[in-house]
């Protein structure tokens, strides 16, 4: 079992212990009838599940001194991006603006739903399973930058509606 990073084999499994419970937490009260809380707790859980993914996933960018293939930093930085902008566009439209948290979490499980495709799970499972990461192909970038814009318009999405710039603003006359 040498080589075998379990710090990231123990997050990534709190990660999908994290999802599940609030998953089920959220089903719970969404059938108490209260939905505005249902939606928080998805959320919450949701966002700390990526992030611990997250982390788990930046466990595995190699040591200063160690060789490995070119770009598996950049591969694995990007998905860890992609993970966290996917998880706080969904949190923030979730606590924001909560007619808009269905169409930022739509967004962020695509981007989510895109990774595997970057990087294969056997690829990182074994000793030096780094080293044996295939990044020759420019589709694996193409997915990411791709699953990066997905987590990107989740974020934006929970941004507030710009201001109408022909409003006029009424002077204050309760002090007359």
């Amino acid at each position: 079992m040498e080589g075998m990073n379990f710090g990231a084999i123990w997050l990534g499994a709190l990660g999908v212990i994290v999802a599940g419970a609030s998953v089920l937490a959220a089903l719970v009260f969404a059938a108490a009838g209260r939905t505005g809380q249902a939606r928080l707790i998805l959320a919450a859980g949701l966002f700390a599940s990526a992030s611990l993914e997250a982390l788990a996933l930046l466990s595995f960018l190699p040591h200063a001194g160690q060789s490995a293939s070119q770009g598996v930093g950049m591969v694995f930085t990007m998905t860890a991006a992609a993970l966290l902008l996917a998880g706080f566009g969904q949190f923030r439209a979730a606590i924001a603006f909560p007619g808009r948290y269905f169409t930022s979490l739509a967004l962020s499980l695509a981007a989510v739903g895109m990774l595997p495709l970057a990087i294969p799970i056997d690829a990182l499972l074994g000793p030096h399973a780094v080293s044996r990461l295939d990044l020759d192909g420019r589709w694996v970038f193409m997915v990411l930058i791709l699953s990066i814009g997905l987590g990107v318009g989740s974020c934006i999405i929970s941004l507030p509606p710009p201001e109408p710039e022909g409003k006029i603003e009424k002077p204050d006359r309760s002090l007359e």
